[in-house]
């Protein structure tokens, strides 16, 4: 089931985290790597399979040198 068909809070995460990943030139598994999770993580991630956690946001973002703002919500501060 994907999560954003609900009102999913993090509405676009998804397009956005593999945005940010592919324009890093990272591979799901180069991104994962980075955070210590599994290719298949940020692969669900990226389809709105499973939710990531807050840390685990955070450290995505710090990764691929976007702000928590915008990989989360889409907005700048």
């Amino acid at each position: 089931m994907k999560h954003e068909a609900n009102g999913y809070p993090l509405a676009g995460f998804c397009e956005r985290l593999k945005e940010a990943r592919t324009k890093a030139g990272l591979s799901q598994k180069e991104l994962g790597d980075k955070v210590n999770i599994a290719r298949r993580t940020i692969s669900y991630y990226e389809t709105g399979y499973k939710l990531p956690t807050f840390t685990i946001i955070s450290k995505i973002a710090a990764v691929l040198k976007v702000s928590l703002d915008w990989l989360a919500y889409g907005k700048e501060k």
